[in-house]
């Protein structure tokens, strides 16, 4: 049930994303899609791939930041949860 409607809103989230960012400039929004994004990628990532083509080109615009990019390959990052 979670998952039909987790599509259903990441289906409207992918129509109403611009091609860079969601809202065309960095937001906060930006921010919380990462995140949700990279625990999606963990449990479905070719589903993200292939259905949600803007949230992942977000995704990926975030994730080349180099102030993030910095921090998902230092020792900061929380990978795990023990």
């Amino acid at each position: 049930m979670w998952a039909k409607s987790l599509t259903k809103k990441l289906t409207k989230l992918e129509r109403e994303a611009s091609d860079t960012f969601f809202f065309e400039e960095i937001s906060l929004l930006d921010f919380y899609l990462y995140e949700t994004i990279y625990f999606l990628l963990i449990a479905s990532k070719e589903k993200m791939e292939k259905e949600f083509p803007k949230l992942m080109q977000i995704f990926n615009r975030m994730a080349n930041i180099p102030e993030i990019k910095a921090y998902e390959q230092s020792k900061k990052c929380i990978t795990e949860v023990s």
